[in-house]
């Protein structure tokens, strides 16, 4: 075995995970409840607790609990150099973007088709936690309801297991 072959002992490509919230109709309808709050508040003329403020904490509180059931936990694993470096050749850069034109291919696009392939959804069952894996119709679906943010933190996620950490790794450690 050569030098280079004994790194492939106990390998394990690195993972993170992300969490993104897929309702927005309940986004909604907690706006609709906090402008119920603070009415209530100014009809309260400063008292701290009164029968239609606790009644209204309290739809907060199970609206709270009907939004954790919209929380999906997403675990992501790099990607071979290899298959990052043929998903890349698929994805010209964006002209107007400086982060796609230094690496040479859109990093969003290649970002999300890695996504796709690398992600499993953490489900906890009774204590333990399942892998789900996402089909296409998962994916069309977060990248439908997902807002900025969730699509986001994917695309970094993506970037930093598949070329930062290493592109940090190599800048500190490089010898002149």
């Amino acid at each position: 075995m050569g030098n280079i072959a004994k790194n492939r002992d106990g390998y394990k490509p690195p993972t993170g995970t992300v969490q993104i919230v897929l309702d927005v109709e309940l986004a909604k309808e907690r706006k609709l409840l906090l402008d119920r709050i603070d009415a209530a508040r100014e009809e309260a003329k400063g008292r701290l607790v009164t029968p239609k403020l606790k009644k209204l904490n309290d739809e907060l509180e199970a609206l709270t609990e009907r939004e954790r059931e919209h929380v999906h936990k997403l675990r992501m694993t790099k990607l071979p150099g290899v298959e990052w470096g043929d998903l890349a050749d698929k994805y010209l850069p964006r002209m107007d973007v400086q982060f796609d034109l230094d690496l040479g291919y859109n990093h969003h696009a290649v970002a999300l088709a890695a996504a796709r392939i690398s992600t499993v959804e953490l489900v906890e069952n009774d204590g333990n936690v399942e892998e789900i894996i996402l089909d296409d119709e998962d994916w069309d679906t977060i990248l439908e309801i997902g807002s900025g943010w969730d699509i986001g933190n994917i695309v970094n996620l993506q970037i930093n297991l598949n070329v930062l950490q290493a592109s940090n790794r190599l800048g500190r450690l490089k010898k002149d």
